[in-house]
């Protein structure tokens, strides 16, 4: 796993934060929303994401992105 910038960081805790409050995941839209950035930027972050190793998608959701079993038990801001 390679070690993610602050921003990803943000937009990962953004993710698992949502996970735990709603019991899905959120939306581009949402994240987006969330951090004043545009679909395509939260689509940008995102894939930066999956290409760190640290989300996944499913192909069976909109709500598909979820954290690896990787990522879970480790403390992301110390990669």
């Amino acid at each position: 796993m390679r070690k993610i910038t602050p921003r990803e960081y943000a937009v990962f805790s953004f993710i698992k934060q949502f996970l735990d409050d709603y019991e899905k995941s959120p939306t581009r839209r949402e994240i987006g929303e969330a951090f004043s950035i545009t679909t395509q930027g939260a689509d940008y972050f995102v894939h930066r994401l999956i290409q760190r190793g640290v989300v996944s998608l499913r192909s069976d959701s909109v709500r598909n992105i979820r954290p690896t079993e990787k990522s879970l038990g480790r403390q992301p801001h110390l990669w």
